[in-house]
């Protein structure tokens, strides 16, 4: 709740008169995608006037991330068994290994007033999300 004291347009002088502005923001976790539209008609229906922004994410990203995380492990160790072979030395062990987790790029939508306008519920279209895992791992080589 925050106040505010407006001022007559044409002389800048207070009115007098205090409007008090109140915000409520809600956040809503919605599994099932084809219900979006419905639950997004619903709360513009109900009332609310501002539809900040509309985003989708991975609930539980940690099995994706070991999976990657295995992928690109693999993925290195061959690469650098396939160096070695080339560069006709023995690969030892690992001296260091570091991993960067990307971003995960997630469509933000910013619509409101268009969904506002519109009659029937807004369509979603699902998308795809990505979970990304760089591995870098230093080994040991030998002669």
């Amino acid at each position: 709740i925050y106040p505010e004291d407006p001022t007559d347009p044409q002389s800048g002088q207070p009115t007098g008169d205090r409007i008090y502005h109140v915000q409520l923001a809600v956040t809503v976790t919605i599994r099932d995608i084809s219900k979006v539209g419905a639950v997004i008609q619903a709360g513009l229906g109900a009332g609310a006037n501002d539809l900040n922004s509309l985003s989708f994410g991975i609930a539980d990203s940690k099995s994706l991330e070991a999976s990657a995380r295995k992928a690109a492990v693999a993925d290195a160790l061959d690469r650098a068994k396939q160096l070695a072979e080339a560069a006709g030395v023995t690969l030892g062990t690992p001296l260091s290994i570091s991993e960067s987790i990307g971003s995960v790029p997630v469509p933000m939508f910013n619509r409101a007033n268009d969904m506002v306008a519109a009659a029937a519920p807004p369509q979603i279209n699902a998308g795809q999300l990505s979970v990304s895992i760089t591995v870098n791992i230093t080994y040991s080589i030998g002669g």
